[in-house]
């Protein structure tokens, strides 16, 4: 199968784009301002980065700017959304430039595991009959947003296109992400990138994609409303770039704990840990902040409560996996059903005074620890630590014994925790509803002679799944809904679906990462050859 979709390579579709005369319009005067490669004033860039121009000017349109380079598109980042943009617009026939303010590229690509994916050649190979209207249906039941908005169904329907690119460009639908019953339908597609090199160079391949590492974008440019390029800094030396269309791919803003404290205090309350890709530290923010770019459900985030803080990296996770537990306050008492500890529902309803996790294991079935995978040493095997190894690394929130009552007099949380997992115990040897609802688990009757784990949990920041506001092209919008001329936001800067509609968060959601990134990079292309 993979060897038929790489001759077919070429006739990939991917989602289409509006035409770009439905942006708004950029005055006939900005066509001339040398931030094209293809305008006179551009062609002399090297004697106009000698001019002393400070970029005051870039803002009041008394002259145009200059430029030490010019491009048609500039895309900043090289996760999986600035990756899919340069590549869509280099199809498109536009002069491109990605920049990435790390050494080596591409690192948010090893996280893309998992891809959305409706109605594609891998369900109806598992004998799944998907269809549009039971792919919005379940949107809706899963996020809490209409899955049959515009910005939405265009995902949906672009998502098996989105697949088959990733083929295309070196990439491997493993499997499908989750073992379904009889009836159901499966829409998260397990990722694979097959060789010796990484998934950014795979996919990038004999593109000739110029890709500028090491290079951190500062400020945008603009001229007459419009964005028209970028200040950056490599080398020790600030130059500005000029675009027809920049692209902003750079993550999420959840490793900037002064923003996640904005919009949620009770998760930077408790002390959070990071989950997510190093990059994420929210290089965004002030630069929307400049062009006055809206934002849509900022808020929305995924906060996973299953990590405790790594001893040896002081913010970052170490993820818990447990084979049964309960959860209680500080005060011993349960707070909320147990279920997967991957539900972001948890944070909802978590005491100020801090998640705490007992759990029981024997031998065949060990409580383990491990980072996130973009801390892998192995990205194909994981790291895993015992509890033991944990505490023993200077974990001062991970408790062991071989009895409940010496792990929780350990933990310092109150005694009442045994007294409430006993409670619990009886409950569900009884039959009897569980009183915080869900379903109930014999906790300390599932192992016989067990060792036990006492932990303080912390938030695990792992997503955005709000952000920069965007129409379904991409293009950054105003509080107004205005568009912001020359500028687009994709990926999770972006809330993941272009135009919003990500809400409370769906299972892979890279997948939106580079079906918003095809999208944007045609579009900004088409943009960028009208001008």
């Amino acid at each position: 199968m993979l060897a038929i979709l790489f001759t077919a390579c070429s006739s990939v579709p991917v989602p289409t784009v509006d035409d770009p005369a439905s942006q708004g319009d950029v005055t006939a005067d900005t066509a001339d301002t040398g931030d094209s490669a293809d305008s006179a004033d551009s062609a002399d860039s090297a004697d106009s980065a000698d001019t002393g121009d400070t970029g005051d000017t870039g803002d009041t349109g008394e002259a145009p700017p200059t430029f030490d380079e010019s491009f048609d598109v500039i895309v900043v980042g090289s996760g999986p959304a600035g990756t899919a943009t340069a590549l869509s617009a280099i199809d498109a026939g536009a002069h491109v430039v990605l920049l990435e303010k790390v050494e080596t590229p591409g690192l948010g690509m090893r996280l893309g595991g998992i891809a959305y994916g409706a109605m594609t050649q891998w369900q109806v190979d598992e004998g799944m009959e998907d269809s549009l209207a039971l792919a919005q249906a379940a949107w809706t039941e899963k996020t809490g947003v209409d899955g049959t908005t515009d910005s939405v169904t265009r995902f949906i329907e672009g998502s098996a296109a989105t697949l088959e690119w990733i083929v295309a460009h070196g990439g491997e639908v493993v499997m499908l992400g989750a073992e379904a019953e009889e009836g159901e339908i499966t829409r998260t597609h397990r990722l694979g990138w097959p060789g010796d090199l990484s998934p950014f160079e795979i996919a990038v391949g004999e593109s000739g994609l110029d890709v500028r590492p090491s290079t951190t974008v500062l400020d945008p440019i603009q001229y007459r409303g419009a964005v028209v390029g970028v200040t950056v800094e490599v080398g020790g030396e600030t130059k500005r770039y000029g675009a027809d269309a920049v692209v902003i791919a750079t993550g999420g803003f959840l490793r900037d704990l002064d923003t996640v404290a904005r919009y949620r205090p009770e998760v930077a309350a408790l002390g959070p840990v990071y989950e997510t890709n190093p990059g994420s530290t929210g290089d965004a923010v002030p630069f929307m902040e400049q062009v006055a770019a809206d934002w849509h459900a900022p808020e929305v985030m995924g906060v996973y409560v299953h990590s405790v803080p790594d001893p040896r990296a002081s913010g970052e996770a170490l993820l818990l996996e447990v084979p049964a537990y309960i959860l209680v306050g500080a005060d011993g008492r349960r707070f909320v059903a147990e279920g997967s500890l991957g539900s972001y529902d948890i944070i909802a309803s978590a005491p100020a005074t801090g998640v705490w996790i007992l759990s029981a294991y024997d031998e065949m079935d060990v409580v383990t620890f491990s980072p996130p995978g973009f801390n892998w040493a192995d990205p194909v095997d994981p790291e895993r630590y015992t509890a033991d190894e944990v505490i023993a690394f200077g974990s001062g929130d991970v408790f062991a014994a071989d009895n409940l009552a010496d792990a929780v007099t350990m933990s310092g949380i109150s005694v009442d925790a045994i007294t409430e997992l006993n409670d619990y115990n009886d409950l569900a040897l009884a039959g009897a509803p569980d009183p915080v609802g869900g379903q109930t688990l014999a906790v300390s009757d599932m192992v016989d002679g067990a060792h036990w784990v006492v932990a303080a949990l912390r938030p695990g920041l792992a997503k955005n799944f709000g952000g920069v506001r965007t129409d379904v092209q991409g293009r950054v919008l105003t509080e107004a809904g205005a568009e912001v001329p020359g500028l687009w936001a994709v990926g999770e800067v972006a809330g993941m679906v272009p135009g919003g509609g990500s809400g409370t968060g769906f299972d892979g959601s890279v997948g939106a990462c580079y079906y918003g990134g095809l999208v944007a990079g045609a579009d900004a292309a088409a943009y960028a050859a009208a001008r």
